[in-house]
């Protein structure tokens, strides 16, 4: 029986909980800029200055500190002072008996060679690539779904996306939460119970009026997904590539956000937007079955010896 001890700690998921307020709140505001007769160009406008704040934020974030440049200025005056000393100096031969001793990093390429060989490295990529693809149309094309299937009022179908965006923000909430208290085995299956009802969900989206709620349900649904994926990466891949993993699966979610609301766009421009669902379970159909290949328990060797 796998022992799990319950540790909660939210600040990890603080991320993607903030993705998931601004997701809120950004329908909300673009509904309200709408229907209140403002051009729909100047909802840019907004977007600008937030990117602008953005900007500021990501460099006060990773502004070096005080710590950090001493840090690194001791470095320097240690380097500095090795090539300055001359080569017969006993503090070099003491220097390179050091260095001899002291273990030796992996080359970044070595690096990378070994995490393009993973065989679960390309897995979750593909699985993270057809979830962000999946979650891209479900939310990107869910307004323009509702005003040519169901005569949705122009004023008011875009508060469905907040909804989305509102479960996906309880989801990704809850399974922060949650998460630390359950074991290897019990968060895969959590993962494939939410594909479940998901795939049932977006089957009947032909047949049932989605509103806000229906919308916040699958929202709820999809939240644990991307956080899960990140946490499996962690758990079965090498300690040594974790970094290097987590860029290429990013890479594959972006080039999934590109990709599938390309062809979504297409296909409905020819047979019309009523054919989104029939992208939409077929990817849920492919993330379940992929999701339940994956291991049940814990992998023993999670370094590269």
């Amino acid at each position: 029986m796998e022992s799990v001890r319950c540790e909660i700690d939210f600040r990890p998921h603080l991320i993607l909980l903030h993705e998931g307020l601004g997701g809120v709140l950004s329908p909300i505001v673009a509904q309200t800029v709408v229907s209140s007769g403002i051009p729909w160009p100047r909802f840019y406008f907004g977007s600008l200055v937030l990117s602008v704040i953005n900007a500021a934020g990501l460099s006060l974030a990773f502004k070096p500190t005080a710590r950090e440049n001493a840090a690194e200025w001791r470095e320097t005056s240690i380097e500095m002072s090795k090539r300055m000393s001359p080569p017969s100096s006993p503090s070099d031969d003491i220097g390179k008996q050091l260095h001899e001793t002291a273990p030796a990093a992996a080359p970044r390429s070595n690096t990378l060679r070994i995490a393009l060989s993973l065989f679960y490295l390309w897995a979750l990529s593909i699985f993270a690539m057809l979830y962000c693809g999946s979650e891209t149309v479900t939310q990107g094309f869910m307004v323009t779904y509702l005003l040519g299937t169901r005569r949705a009022d122009p004023k008011s179908a875009g508060y469905v996306t907040s909804g989305f965006w509102g479960g996906i923000t309880i989801g990704r909430f809850v399974w922060g939460y949650f998460m630390p208290c359950l074991s290897f085995t019990l968060r895969k299956f959590t993962i494939l119970a939410c594909l479940g009802p998901f795939l049932s969900i977006s089957d009947a989206a032909g047949l049932l009026t989605i509103n806000a709620v229906s919308a916040s349900v699958v929202g709820v649904l999809y939240g644990p997904l991307f956080p899960g994926i990140l946490r499996l990466a962690t758990d079965i891949l090498p300690s040594e590539v974790h970094m290097i993993s987590m860029g290429i699966i990013s890479a594959f979610s972006s080039a999934g956000v590109a990709l599938f609301p390309f062809i979504t766009g297409v296909i409905s421009s020819i047979k019309g937007i009523h054919t989104m669902p029939y992208l939409t379970v077929p990817l849920g159909v492919v993330l379940a079955t992929l999701w339940s290949m994956f291991p049940t328990r814990l992998p023993t060797r999670t370094s590269m010896d």
